[in-house]
């Protein structure tokens, strides 16, 4: 795995680390650059909204998992503020920027809050970010 210091996750823009520090591998991402896409009465598109990325992950770890939902401040919390740090381009040549970003608890490949402890892998794991603001 080679070092990808475009994925970085902290709760501050001073404090970002690579998402590997907190022991989570390297997520395959998604940017779209606006929340809501209309299309207009002369068929052309215009967005409306701030970004919204994800992170995915085919497969996480009791571990890397519990080492997600630690970020957050209660068990019961939903989603908290986090800067991160992604690819807001997913061209030939990607293009990375900080964000803070509202981030939701994740969600396995079953639609489901995965519960840490309860299974020895969770599988497609999915993070979603919105409310991204550009630092």
């Amino acid at each position: 795995m080679q070092p990808c210091p475009d994925y970085q996750i902290g709760t501050t823009e001073a404090l970002l680390q690579n998402v590997t520090w907190y022991g989570i591998p390297y997520p395959t991402s998604t940017y779209v650059p606006y929340a809501v896409v209309r299309r207009c009465g002369n068929a052309s598109e215009k967005g409306y909204g701030f970004p919204v990325a994800t992170w995915f992950w085919r497969y996480l770890s009791q571990d890397q998992l519990y080492n997600i939902l630690d970020m957050f401040d209660n068990d019961t919390d939903a989603s908290m503020n986090l800067y991160i740090r992604t690819y807001k381009d997913i061209s030939a040549q990607p293009e990375a920027a900080t964000f803070l970003a509202e981030i939701y608890r994740p969600l396995d490949g079953q639609g489901k809050t995965p519960v840490p402890y309860s299974r020895a892998w969770f599988t497609n794991v999915t993070l979603r970010i919105e409310h991204m603001v550009e630092q």
